[in-house]
């Protein structure tokens, strides 16, 4: 999660109180280090800022920057920039071809706004920001703003500055009677130019001031959110939109009791607002008050739904504080059921063990079993499948479903054999010492489907709970032949269809399954199996080369 940009009031005022009590001393001590780490390029514009200014020339009045911004603004419009659109091999895109002077030129016009803003002149900062912020909706077709991204990140000012600042100049320019009205519709038409959503929070500390008449423009914009809310088919849209804004505005001007009659009156459409209220209440250290919101929820939040779920993950929270672990698992089982993962799987097995109670297992891989290739409940059901199948040791089970998958795509999502491969050629070597550059541990640790934390945290509770134990011999066999029929299906669509792209992990794969059927006392059929793959490819010189590395790394 990005940390939160502080807006140049907070920053001045908190500027303010660090260099309070200072002494001359430790101001000096301060600059000059400051000055030691400064680019060469920077040492002279430094020296300047230290020269005090006299008021009058602060004050900023750039007359011509308006005519230079329509100028601007018209020569986009009229697709003076733009060359046409074609192919760019860089990146393997299509994009905009043409002039990108427009950039420098605009990133210049933003900070000359800037300079009126900051001199105080709202007015015409107002109008400045607002028209050159508007002239990134033309980006929204092609002809205008040439270059590989984005028209906004194209630019290297911080937009999300620039809407603040042009919407407190709007809140200091506009009657107070119609300011809500008016900037919550500018908030619509710009929310997208930035990175971020918006928080109105942000107005408010554009600048040192506090704005005038700011509780009663919050009261007027309650009024108005809510009713926007409220008139969003939530149930079509999947979110709402505005209601963060609405959630922090209740809770600053009525805290927490505000959020829990907005749940009360409204959450039945609003399920956002549990998630608000929830973890406003464990933020004030209301553990037990949380516990009962989520509860609360769960009496109007509809089933199998993802929202349902996330307040689950969030309250499970508050009920570890309070040492109530029956509740952490009902809430696990509760966040799984409704929207399977794998991170909440792993928590509802942890939850589970803790009670002694994993025969929950059970319920998850037949619920799972259900919602084979339905993507609109979960998004990878085979691949989660897989995943409990090994959780639980059910490895019959586990197989059944891997070998029906398709033996390319292991890098994208719902991929069991991404899975399944990996863990059966580990599996079958379990307990025997691995070299460093294995190529066993390779494919267990370095194979596409664990790149996140969550499916690190399946691989750490693989090795902890599931390869810690012994099996049979049998058991090992069946293991690594099941991983070896599987691992020649994908070796041959990579190499015989020339994705070269892909040919060291097949390679390694080879390889490993080889290493072993060699640990294993199999040295027969694992020369057998090599040597097949080669000759059937030793045409194939990158593959071969492939190959030669990694029995060369493996010295």
């Amino acid at each position: 999660m990005n940390k939160e940009k502080m807006g140049l009031g907070t920053f001045l005022k908190e500027v303010e109180k660090q260099i309070e009590g200072l002494s001359k001393e430790d101001i000096r001590t301060i600059l000059l280090m400051k000055a030691k780490n400064l680019k060469p390029d920077e040492r002279e514009f430094f020296l300047a800022e230290l020269k005090p200014k006299e008021k009058a020339q602060v004050v900023v009045d750039d007359t011509s920057l308006l005519t230079d911004i329509d100028e601007f603004v018209k020569r986009i419009e009229d697709g003076k920039y733009s060359h046409g659109w074609g192919w760019d091999d860089k990146i393997h895109d299509e994009r905009e071809w043409g002039d990108e002077s427009w950039v420098d030129e605009m990133d210049e016009l933003f900070d000359r706004t800037d300079d009126v803003f900051l001199s105080g002149n709202m007015e015409f900062a107002c109008q400045a920001y607002g028209r050159l912020l508007k002239a990134f909706h033309m980006g929204e077709e092609t002809g205008h703003f040439p270059g590989q991204l984005s028209s906004t990140e194209m630019v290297e000012t911080d937009l999300d500055e620039a809407r603040t600042r042009y919407l407190r100049a709007l809140y200091e320019t506009t009657h107070k009677k119609e300011r809500a009205k008016v900037i919550f519709e500018e908030i619509n038409d710009i929310r997208y130019i930035g990175s971020s959503d918006f928080d109105l929070k942000t107005i408010e500390d554009a600048i040192p001031a506090k704005p005038e008449g700011w509780e009663q423009f919050l009261e007027d914009m309650k009024g108005i959110l809510l009713e926007s809310v409220l008139a969003q088919n939530m149930r079509a849209l999947g979110y709402v939109k505005n209601l963060d804004m609405l959630c922090s505005i209740i809770f600053e001007l009525e805290g927490l009791g505000g959020l829990s009659m907005l749940a009360k009156e409204h959450g039945n459409k609003l399920d956002k607002v549990y998630l608000v209220w929830i973890s406003k209440l464990q933020e004030a250290g209301k553990n037990r008050e949380a516990v009962e919101a989520y509860q609360q929820s769960l009496e109007v939040i509809p089933l199998q739904t993802r929202i349902r779920a996330e307040i689950s993950d969030l309250a499970a929270q508050s009920a570890g504080k309070i040492n109530d672990g029956n509740l952490v698992f009902e809430m696990h089982k509760e966040a799984f059921f409704s929207s399977p993962n794998i991170k909440r799987l792993l928590s509802l097995r942890e939850s589970a063990m803790e009670l002694g109670r994993l025969n929950v297992m059970e319920e998850v891989v037949d619920f799972l079993g259900k919602y084979q290739g339905k993507q609109s409940f979960t998004s990878d059901p085979e691949e989660l499948l897989v995943q409990a199948y090994i959780l639980t040791e059910d490895y019959e089970k586990m197989w059944d479903v891997a070998s029906k998958g398709k033996p390319l795509g292991w890098s994208g999502a719902n991929s069991s054999q991404a899975v399944a491969v990996p863990f059966l050629v580990i599996s079958s070597v379990r307990g025997m010492t691995l070299k460093s550059n294995s190529a066993i541990r390779k494919i267990w640790i370095g194979n596409e489907i664990y790149e996140d934390e969550q499916n690190k945290r399946f691989e750490e509770v693989v090795e902890k709970d599931i390869l810690s134990k012994d099996i049979s011999e049998e058991d090992r066999v069946r293991h690594i032949k099941w991983a070896n029929s599987a691992i020649e299906k994908r070796v041959d669509v990579i190499v015989s269809n020339k994705y070269r792209g892909s040919y060291d992990k097949a390679a390694l794969l080879l390889v490993g399954c080889v290493e072993a059927l060699n640990l294993l006392g199999r040295s027969t059929e694992a020369q057998a199996f090599f040597n097949k793959i080669r000759s059937r490819y030793n045409r194939y010189s990158a593959f071969q080369q492939e190959i030669k590395k990694l029995l060369s790394d493996k010295g």
